[in-house]
Parts: structure tokens; sequence; C-alpha cells
């Protein structure tokens, strides 16, 4: 039995010494601006450090002084978030098949908090939770950090906000602050959580939009890599793109923001239902958890376990709509759908300001949204020139070297050699889904995909299956290719 990749978190209250005794990986969380100035200075078995805006919650929500308790929450999301980023899910630390970048991982955490009884109390809850939303098999380890709980700090305020929802930049994100805006009573404070480039299209989208909002920072810094390699050798580099546990730490934040407030119970996740229930497209097409049903549910449950005098509710209006019927919330502001961005891999595709790859599941899917609303290309960002809108690619073909010289892919960059076949798999997968939808009886489909048997889930599905095949129809006469394939599948 191979043994987990196991790290240490240092926070204050806690000793590297006492932390070496479990393990040398040690992650460094830095609570305040002098930690952050000596970080590297000292100790050289630390393998990184993940700064976030502790000071914007303390100041703006808590007075002054950050719950206990919200902290231990605030710096597990955190660790998970980090040690997410860094252990690969590859086959050099697995050793298994090539053939999946999705193979779970275990992963040990050894976590400083100011209440060990109540976190161990709570252990079983986080694992699930955490291991669910990643695909992984996460393991606590709590350890008490100096000084005890005397004072607890959530509650004692009222706001003038009745709710948060949170605020991606995304295109569902952007539906949904319209639509809250309109249909919830009360008034929102809507919560970002900013990460490297992304940061400023959500501080444009805020400032257009004119919307009440709070955005909080984070970063990540893992040290030389060499070093990493020579003080941990269970993985050897620092990358892993999946990230799927930023959901966590957006909600973790989400809920940081309410809790001192005994007046604000809700916080919203705008997603389409489609990507939430993530039903339909095979094991290798893992996607992120971040709205499951099941996902939230395990969360609220923990959070109300963790603080049950809170009593809040984590909701998404969306759980059954399509990303198509998420767009029609923005008839009325088309313009402003350009703004926003869906693609997974913005990080990767900057140039011309265009952000979207065309390639991801993200980016396939709203092309099916703003496409089945007459609404590509027009109201849509510029697919980068280092992508391509997969909906163009010959399918019938799907050889990496032909494509190569196609004048929309000319400026093709290291990731595409693996995200231009994964590109073509993603949209047969979605094409092949859409045609069974389109093609099987009820009790067929039911039979294959058990979750559809509830009525409102499987009617949201079939509108989806509409949307595709009207994407199809609009792209198949510059796409042979295309419509050849829906006909193959739509012949089950």
């Amino acid at each position: 039995m191979k043994s987990p990749a196991e790290f240490a978190v240092k926070v204050a209250g806690v000793t590297y010494r006492e932390l070496k005794k479990h393990t040398p990986a040690i992650i460094q969380i830095p609570l305040t601006e002098t930690q952050k100035e000596t970080l590297g200075k000292k100790d050289n078995y630390k393998n990184g450090w993940i700064d976030f805006d502790w000071d914007i919650l303390r100041d703006k929500f808590f007075r002054k002084k950050l719950d206990p308790v919200v902290e231990d929450l605030l710096i597990i999301a955190l660790s998970v978030f980090y040690v997410d980023s860094v252990v690969e899910r590859d086959s050099k630390y697995l050793k298994r098949s090539k053939d999946s970048r999705f193979f779970s991982r275990e992963i040990k955490l050894y976590v400083p908090v100011s209440d060990k009884k109540l976190w161990d109390r709570v252990r079983i809850e986080l694992e699930k939770t955490i291991s669910f939303m990643t695909y992984d098999l996460f393991e606590f380890e709590f350890l008490q950090r100096k000084g005890q709980v005397k004072k607890r700090n959530i509650l004692k305020q009222r706001s003038e906000h009745s709710f948060i929802a949170l605020f991606s930049g995304g295109l569902d994100s952007l539906a949904g602050s319209q639509f809250l805006l309109e249909n919830e009573k009360g008034k929102p404070l809507f919560v970002s959580v900013k990460h490297g480039t992304f940061g400023g299209v959500i501080e444009h989208l805020i400032d257009k939009l004119k919307i009440d909002a709070i955005d909080v920072r984070y970063g990540d810094k893992p040290k030389d890599k060499d070093q990493i390699k020579k003080e941990y050798r269970k993985f050897h580099k620092p990358s892993e793109w999946t990230q799927f546990s930023r959901s966590f730490l957006y909600l973790t934040v989400g809920v940081a923001v309410a809790l001192p407030y005994s007046n604000i119970k809700d916080i919203h996740i705008p997603e389409n239902g489609v990507i939430a229930h993530n039903i339909g497209l095979g094991e290798a097409r893992r996607g992120t958890r971040t709205a499951n049903p099941r996902f939230l549910r395990y969360f609220e449950d923990l959070i109300n376990s963790v603080f049950p005098e809170a009593k809040i509710q984590i909701k998404d209006n969306f759980i059954y709509e399509t990303k198509g019927d998420v767009v029609d919330h923005l008839i009325q502001k088309k313009e402003v759908i350009k703004e926003s961005i869906s693609c997974a891999r913005y990080a990767r595709y900057t140039d011309e300001n265009s952000y979207q790859c065309g390639m991801c599941i993200p980016c396939i899917y709203r092309i099916i949204a703003l496409t089945s609303k007459n609404l590509y290309p027009t109201f849509d960002r510029k697919i980068s020139s280092h992508g391509m809108n997969i909906f163009l690619a010959n399918l019938l073909k799907p050889d990496l070297n032909s494509e190569l010289t196609k004048g929309n892919v000319k400026k093709i960059i290291k990731f595409t050699k693996d995200d231009y076949p994964v590109g073509v798999i993603n949209v047969l997968d979605v094409i092949n889904f859409a045609a069974t939808l389109k093609t099987l009886e009820k009790k067929d489909v039911v039979r294959k995909y058990p979750s559809l048997i509830d009525e409102q889930l499987y009617l949201m599905y079939q509108r989806f299956a509409e949307e595709v095949e009207s994407t199809v129809n609009f792209f198949g006469d510059e796409n042979p290719s295309l419509k050849s394939v829906w006909r193959e599948y739509t012949k089950h």
C-alpha cells in the first residue's frame, strides 16, 4: 500500500519543531505582514507558502478580530487548495497508467487549529466533503494551537445586506447577479475570490454592473522546484491544473463573510444544472463539482456542524436550468456577455484579451448556449489564436498534424498538443450524449442515466440536447463533419 502525500501547515501558535515530527513538507500560511517578510529566511524544510487577504475580513466584517474557528476553516481551505495544486495526479506520482490525467490521490494534512475537539468531531464530515469534491482520498489530523478559544466573534452584527452571492466573472455568475437583483427580496452582497490574471476581469465586471461586492485575493508561491524535489520526493514538480478544490475555498470565503452577521443565512452559488449535475460525459471527462447538489449538501452540513447557530443555507437557483436557459436572464443585458469568461484555461490563452480556448468543456457549453440563443459570435469573446472553436474541427479525422496547418491554430502553443485531441473527445462526448437523449425513449434514457428519473432534470437535459442540435446545425454548413457525426450518433 502506498503512503499518502503528507503536508503540515505552519501558522501562528505552532512551531516548526512540532510540525517536523509529522512530515518535512510544511506549508506556511502567513497571517501577518511580519510573517510574510520573514518567509524563506529560516527553516529550509518549508515547501512553500500561500497568501490570503486576512485583513479585509478582519477589518470589514469581524471588526478587527477574526473569529478563531472561522480562521481555522480558512486555513483548512487554503491548505487543501495548496496541496491540490502541487500534488500531481499523473503516473510518475501514482505509478499507474499514463493514459489519464484524473487519477485519485491520497493526501494527508496536519492542521493546527484553535479548537481541536471541535474539529476532531467534524473530521469525518470534512474528509467526506473534500474527498467527494476533489475525487481524492483526503485525511486530516488536527493539532492544538497555543491558547484556548475564550470568546467567539460570530453573529454579533446586523448587515444592510440580506444574503451573499458568489461572483466568479463567469457567464452563469453574471446571469446569477441579474437574477438575484430582480427576483430575491433584500440586498445582495457579491463575494469574489481572485487569483492571478483573472482578478482584473472580475473587477471590470463589478464596476460595469455597479453591484455591491467584496473581492478577496489569494496567491500561492511554491519554493524552488529542485528544493521541493530534494525535501519531498513523493511528487516531482509543483503543478496540477485540475484544481477541483477551488469551489471549497470560494464557498468558505463566502461563509466567512456571512458569519459575523446574524441576519445573513443564504449563500448563492449560480451554476447551470448541466454542469452542476455533470451527467452523461465519460469518466475520463471528469469536471468540477463546484455546485454539484451532493457536494453543496455536504458542505452545508459541514458548516452547520461547525457553526450550528448560524443555520447557513447554500443555494443554486439555476440547478434545473441549462446554460442556454441561464443566458435568457441576460437578454436585456446582452452587451455584458462578452465581458464574462467561462474558459477553464484562460490563464494559458491571454492574447488579444480573448481568454477563450474554445476546446474545454466550459467553452463548449458556452458556445452551445450562445449559439442556441442566436448570440454567437456577436456577443461572445473571440477565441484565442492559440486555441480554436472545436465545432469547426474535422471530427472525422482528428489528426493533430493536419490541423496545425490551419490559420486559426498557426500560433499553436505547447499546451495544444494535449488540448486539441482532448477538445475533440470533449465535443464528441457532448454530441453523443445529446444524440442519446434525442433518440432513446424516456425509459431507456433513465435506464442509462438513473438520475434522470427526476422529471425536472430529465426535461432540462432534453432542452440541452435541443441546444446541441441547434449548434450542430449552425456550424454544420461550414463543417460537414459535424453533421456527419450527428447523423451517425442519432442512429441509436
